[in-house]
């Protein structure tokens, strides 16, 4: 029971991490700091993944860095996911409906790409992987309540709506790497 509560408090403090990161990327991008908030975006997802990895191997969060090749793996779907934010950001503007289908899309070739890595093949070993739709579905739905709700000015639902369901998504995901293939 230790052990399950340890693991899920592990998993919390990432997903804390990465929506610090989303939280401060979009004030920042509308307070017109683009690069500034990609930026942000970035390092809190490249620690989010980094943080995931030790926890799918049972480590401690901080106090192993994975090898060079897996932290350039690591660096570079980081890259891919901040991308399909900041698209995703974009798409907002134009159609709710537009934005959704290519968040989801996006996020269901990096899930894979992350699942790849968190099991020790190259990024590329698949391109999608169809175990990764329910919880990249949780993360887009997550991701729409959350910016719509900010957009109604209703910032605190948004964040906690982020906070969970991007929490549900992380302990789905956690689970599939660990499972082996």
């Amino acid at each position: 029971m230790i052990k399950w509560i340890k693991d899920k408090l592990q998993i919390l403090v990432f997903t804390i991490v990465e929506d610090i990161a989303m939280i401060a990327w979009l004030a920042l991008v509308r307070a017109g700091s683009q690069v500034l908030g990609l930026g942000v975006l970035f390092l809190g997802l490249f620690f989010e993944h980094l943080f995931s990895y030790n926890v799918v191997r049972n480590r401690q969060l901080s106090t192993q860095v994975p090898e060079p090749p897996v932290r350039r793996n690591i660096f570079g779907f980081s890259i891919v996911e901040t991308g399909i934010w900041g698209v995703w950001l974009l798409l907002t503007a134009i159609t709710q409906a537009l934005a959704f289908v290519f968040l989801l899309a996006g996020l269901i070739v990096e899930h894979t790409l992350t699942d790849n890595v968190l099991k020790g093949k190259s990024l590329f070993f698949r391109l999608v992987d169809l175990r990764v739709v329910p919880f990249s579905i949780v993360e887009t739905v997550g991701a729409t309540a959350w910016l719509q709700l900010v957009d109604a000015g209703q910032v605190v639902e948004g964040i906690v709506v982020l906070v969970v369901l991007q929490f549900i998504e992380h302990v789905m995901a956690v689970a599939l790497s660990r499972r082996p293939d």
